[in-house]
């Protein structure tokens, strides 16, 4: 039934508005706004598109239009102009704006409309950003869209990202390169260091303030420091709070260091799993700001966590890590790289190879989780310890 409502929209909106096909953009773009209004692991996974965009486009300013949630992922990026930051649209099932807020709405596209774009790039692809696209006063517009509005843009980008093999960043960029119609020597040259990546700036005031937490705990500088976000997006992603805290032993004996991150509504779940260990340990949780994060995973040896913003971090700042996944497909998100591992147990309601989330919902639905289950502190043990002698040996030192 929703296909076949897609589908009409999607018919109806092609015959209504063919007036607003184009198949190149301006010759000359001074002004870019990107819609990205998920959550924080999808605005990082656009930043490769966003510092393509600046190589091909270097004395455009490109805005970024964003949710207040992810904003902090893009502050301080050299090539972003300015983040607008808008909340009152529903782009998710859960954690999101419910209300209509039409009048918000309208203010925006005004606002938008007053700034005289060249070209929108929508990244979300939902209806209300389709209508932004389509009203927006936009020269050339492209965008990829799940929900039959694809004829709000100059060129619809016809690809379901959910369902089809690859990694997010990858299904980003290549859908920039076919908006903007580059041919595969040029993009070659533009991408060839791009792909799979993320990017994160950290200040050398955040990466101050990071040091100054850790000095805080006494972190020994010389033992092996293995950061470890234990919470995700949504509760199916999560591995069991005994097995953290089986893990957490482990470290400690064998003489590691640890800290673990997220925010103050992840404050009560960490405790629990530090009050497992002896001694005062729930000094080890660190609530703090994203970017403040960010620089204790770039200055931790290892990091380890599901599919999760954490995770996404690591990769963007070169940490080894761990991911231990579930219900969603490892290829569609995980770092790149012989210095990121997956533990991943496939059953047969598992994601198939070209599908993001597994037959449950993404995990939603499911009343077993079996695939975070059988996954066992002894074999994260393992492959931490791999790592952190990888690691070392390339400092050195010995873990």
């Amino acid at each position: 039934m929703k296909a076949r409502l897609i589908n009409i929209i999607s018919a109806l909106g092609n015959f209504f508005f063919y007036f607003n096909k184009k198949s190149m953009p301006p010759a000359n773009v001074k002004k870019i706004m990107i819609m990205s209004l998920y959550f924080r692991g999808d605005v990082l996974f656009c930043t490769a598109s966003i510092r393509m965009l600046k190589r091909i486009y270097p004395d455009a300013e490109i805005d970024v239009l964003v949710k207040s949630r992810s904003a902090e992922i893009l502050e301080g990026n050299p090539d972003v102009n300015r983040l607008i930051v808008f909340n009152d649209i529903k782009t998710a099932d859960y954690n999101d704006c419910d209300e209509i807020r039409a009048k918000e709405k309208l203010l925006l596209i005004k606002n938008i409309r007053n700034e005289s774009y060249d070209l929108c790039i929508d990244l979300t692809g939902k209806y209300s950003t389709a209508l932004i696209a389509l009203f927006g006063g936009f020269k050339y517009s492209f965008g990829l869209n799940y929900n039959g509005f694809g004829f709000c843009y100059s060129k619809f980008i016809d690809s379901n990202t959910q369902n089809t093999k690859g990694h997010l960043a990858d299904k980003y960029l290549n859908a920039v390169k076919e908006g903007l119609n580059i041919n595969d020597n040029k993009w070659t040259e533009l991408t060839d260091d791009l792909y799979g990546k993320c990017f994160i700036n950290i200040s050398d005031r955040e990466l101050n303030d990071a040091e100054k937490v850790l000095d805080s705990l006494n972190i020994d500088p010389d033992r092996p420091l293995i950061c470890i976000q234990t919470t995700a997006g949504w509760r199916a992603k999560e591995w069991d709070e005994k097995n953290y805290s089986a893990l957490l032993e482990n470290f400690r004996l064998s003489g590691y260091s640890y800290i673990l991150i997220g925010s103050h509504k992840d404050k009560e779940k960490n405790h629990r799993i530090l009050d497992e260990l002896p001694g005062e340990q729930r000094k080890y949780f660190l609530s703090l700001p994203l970017k403040i994060n960010a620089a204790v995973i770039s200055l931790s040896d290892l990091f380890i966590g599901s599919d999760s913003v954490g995770l996404h971090l690591a990769g963007a700042v070169n940490t080894p890590s761990i991911g231990l996944f579930g219900p969603t497909n490892p290829s569609f998100s995980n770092p790149p790289g012989d210095i990121h591992r997956i533990i991943y147990k496939q059953l047969d309601c598992s994601a198939a190879d070209n599908s993001q989330y597994c037959t449950r919902d993404a995990g939603k639905s499911c009343m077993t989780l079996d695939c975070l289950k059988n996954i066992d502190a002894a074999e994260v043990m393992k492959n931490a310890e791999f790592l952190l002698n990888k690691s070392f040996q390339r400092k050195g030192v010995t873990a």
